[in-house]
């Protein structure tokens, strides 16, 4: 079987930024254990980069068909809860566990 470059670049790519937003976030559980506040920070972060990349025109801004409306908004809450239920619970099994382990 054939693999292309761009496939081992975009995989490698991932494992490493993967491994590095682990032993970050440990490190950020560890010196400051509120981990709501710590996942606050994340995601407020990603969304000012997601504004950023909109304001200098790497992104565009969603067109008609891609608007959020309410109904769109209601059918993706259980999405969300998930989501973010997910996160909080490897945030705080990152308390107990070792970065060896979760690697």
């Amino acid at each position: 079987m054939f693999v292309s470059g761009d496939l081992v670049f975009y995989t490698v790519s991932y494992a490493l930024i993967s491994a590095t937003m682990l032993v970050s976030n440990k490190w950020a559980v560890k010196e400051f254990p509120y981990t709501q506040l710590v996942m606050l920070a994340q995601f407020l972060t990603s969304a000012l980069c997601v504004q950023l990349m909109k304001m200098c025109r790497i992104i565009s801004p969603a067109d008609e068909t891609n608007r959020v409306s309410q109904d769109k908004v209601i059918k993706f809450l259980p999405v969300v809860a998930w989501f973010y239920g997910s996160v909080m619970t490897n945030l705080a099994a990152m308390h107990y566990l070792s970065v060896d382990l979760m690697i």
